[in-house]
C-alpha cells in the first residue's frame, strides 16, 4: 500500500511540474483569460472640456458628493502624481473631477471606458489606470 502511495504521488507532482514547464514555454500562466481582459466597461467618448481631456489620455476620478473631493484628489495625486499643465497635454495625469450626477459614487473615466468604484480603496482603480492612462483616443 505504501509502495501504491508513492507511487500516485510522484505521478502528480510529475505531471504538476510537467503543466508548469508547458505554461512556461507556451508563455500560458494557467490563469483564466479574465486576467487578461481589460478593465473598465465600454463607455461613449465624452464631449467638451472632459473629452479634449480624456482624448489626451489621462483618466479622470469622479465623484458624486462635494464632500469626497479632498480624498479623491489626494487619492489621484497617488495614482498619478501631482498633475501640471505638462502631464495633462502629453495625457499621463490622474485627475480628479465633480459630476453631481453620476450613478456611482466613484467612477474611473478613461476615453472610451468607465469602471464604477465600491470606494476610493477599491483595487479595480490602479489596475484601470495602469491600463489606461496615456492611452487616449488612440487606444
Amino acid at each position: 500500500m505504501r509502495v501504491v502511495v508513492i507511487v500516485v504521488a510522484g505521478v502528480a507532482i510529475a505531471g504538476a511540474g510537467l503543466a508548469l514547464l508547458l505554461g512556461a514555454l507556451t508563455g500560458d500562466d494557467g490563469g483564466s483569460t479574465r486576467a487578461l481582459a481589460a478593465p473598465g466597461h465600454a463607455a461613449p467618448p465624452a464631449t467638451g472640456q472632459l473629452g479634449v481631456v480624456l482624448q489626451a489620455g489621462n483618466v479622470v476620478l469622479s465623484y458624486r458628493d462635494v464632500r469626497d473631493a479632498a480624498a479623491a484628489r489626494v487619492r489621484a495625486t497617488l495614482l498619478g502624481g501631482t498633475p501640471s499643465p505638462a502631464l495633462v497635454a502629453t495625457g499621463q495625469a490622474v485627475l480628479a473631477r465633480r459630476d453631481a450626477g453620476a450613478r456611482s459614487r466613484y467612477t474611473a473615466r478613461a476615453y472610451d471606458r468607465a469602471q464604477p468604484l465600491r470606494s476610493l480603496a477599491d483595487p479595480a482603480l490602479p489596475t484601470f489606470v495602469d491600463r489606461w492612462l496615456g492611452r487616449g483616443a488612440g487606444g
